[in-house]
């Protein structure tokens, strides 16, 4: 099971009233499959967001100096755990 699904049934299990009962890849409740589709695509779009932000800050400043070159660093290392969060879902 991936972590999203483990976070999302976590989440359902603390805070609805369905049974957390999976039928295939989906649920038995049509309220919680929504709720799955919603959150995937939350998740998608957040990741996207993130990524694009990160992407635009690592482009904003030429690297001139150690420290630019150690900020330029963490941001690559930003975008490539992103990217890494987007295959796991």
């Amino acid at each position: 099971m991936s972590k999203q699904r483990e976070e999302f049934e976590a989440w359902a299990a603390d805070n609805t009233f369905y049974a957390v009962a999976r039928t295939g890849d989906g649920y038995v409740s049509t309220v919680l499959q929504l709720a799955w589709m919603a959150w995937q695509a939350s998740r998608a779009a957040a990741l996207e967001e993130a990524e694009k932000e990160c992407e635009a800050e690592r482009l904003e400043g030429p690297i001139a100096t150690a420290n630019d070159l150690a900020y330029e660093n963490a941001i690559g290392d930003c975008l490539r755990a992103i990217r890494e969060l987007k295959e796991q879902s």
